[in-house]
């Protein structure tokens, strides 16, 4: 179940019923499933740990690939590290959203089953 709910998140899919889209545009949360009425947005302060540690993560492994690059002038190493960087980072972003989002649910259903 955790790896078909895993899956789903990479999709940006509920975590409820694995159909509905949690996202009404690249970055905005919908309220509600559009399939399921899942309350998304209780659950979107849940995810800061995760967004967090997921940053720091890829922000330590572009200085690691900036130690693996060598531009011809510092300038142009400052410009390709920033511009990766924006990328790496904006692009995940819903993915990496919609992966907590997923996992929170996903802890919060085996808690529940095991109380």
């Amino acid at each position: 179940m955790l790896f078909k709910l895993i899956k789903n998140a990479l999709q940006c899919k509920c975590p409820q019923c694995q159909n509905g889209k949690i996202y009404s545009s690249y970055f905005i949360l919908n309220e509600v499933c559009p399939n399921c009425d899942f309350n998304i947005q209780k659950r979107a302060g849940d995810c800061w740990a995760f967004m967090y540690v997921t940053t720091a993560g890829l922000t330590g492994a572009l200085l690691l690939f900036m130690f693996l690059i060598n531009p011809s002038t510092i300038l142009l190493g400052q410009i390709i590290m920033g511009f990766l960087a924006v990328l790496v980072i904006v692009l995940t972003l819903p993915h990496r959203k919609s992966l907590a989002l997923a996992l929170d649910y996903y802890f919060e259903k085996s808690f529940e089953e095991k109380s």
